[in-house]
């Protein structure tokens, strides 16, 4: 085998591995992504304006929760938060 050629495989060799680390995270990207979509979602009626949309649990067990026609931010009380984490530990 010539010099060219080993070269060749060897540069070959070190594509394949840096493809196969791009796969790799690729799988990790995609898993992470469906393990979001398992997260509980609640659908919220904005008290302000009416208007009706999705937020996760995380959003209120962190006090993220906006409306996205108003702005106004959400803020739940300790027992319902208590009830909807409950809620969540029961069904993960």
């Amino acid at each position: 085998m010539d010099d060219h050629t080993k070269t060749a495989i060897e540069e070959l060799a070190k594509r394949i591995d840096d493809l196969e680390r791009r796969v790799a995270e690729l799988e990790n990207t995609v898993e992470a992504c469906h393990h979001d979509e398992e997260d509980d979602y609640y659908e919220v009626t904005c008290a302000n304006c009416g208007h009706t949309f999705i937020a996760n649990f995380e959003d209120f067990a962190e006090d993220r929760v906006i409306c996205p026609q108003c702005e106004s931010q959400f803020h739940l009380d300790d027992a319902t938060l208590e009830k909807l984490q409950d809620h969540d530990e029961h069904h993960h």
